[in-house]
């Protein structure tokens, strides 16, 4: 893990240009984020992965098509160790990051994203495991582009 910057004892304006690191039109998004229940811990995963600025830009806007009801569920199956630290921060490097959930994979009972999964729900678990063996497929063909990529350019 990155080496974290933010501390308890940082104010929301610091927290917010800490995370933002030059990206002003994060700042309304991190302040919303900072109002709910696990803004600030959601936050403080991100910033021990390094991921800030730039990163964080694109995790919210190319990852989780800047809703933060996308981006509060995609933190869950962070919290909850759906995506490893090095998918992650992979997939942020590529040019054009793969959301980590697609809408249009979810088994049934899925609730919307305004509403929660019950505790220790079958159909939470079954969702992770859904929107992971997805994300893996479209990760892995990603990273088999990146490998032949210079293989491409150097063909004569």
């Amino acid at each position: 893990m990155a080496k974290s910057k933010l501390d308890p004892t940082m104010t929301r304006y610091e927290i917010v240009t800490t995370m933002a690191a030059g990206c002003s039109d994060l700042a309304p998004i991190l302040l919303s984020l900072l109002r709910s229940e696990d803004g600030y811990l959601d936050l403080l995963l991100l910033d021990m992965m390094g991921i800030r600025g730039f990163k964080l830009e694109r995790f919210i806007n190319d990852c989780c098509q800047r809703r933060i009801e996308k981006f509060n569920r995609t933190m869950m199956m962070v919290r909850n160790g759906v995506f490893e630290e090095n998918e992650i921060i992979t997939n942020l490097n590529f040019r054009q990051p793969i959301p980590f959930i697609d809408d249009n994979i979810k088994p049934e009972g899925t609730p919307s994203y305004d509403e929660d999964f019950p505790d220790n729900n079958y159909i939470w678990y079954r969702f992770c495991e859904m929107q992971h063996a997805n994300f893996q497929v479209r990760f892995q063909e990603k990273l088999e582009q990146m490998r032949s990529l210079p293989k491409q350019l150097y063909k004569k």
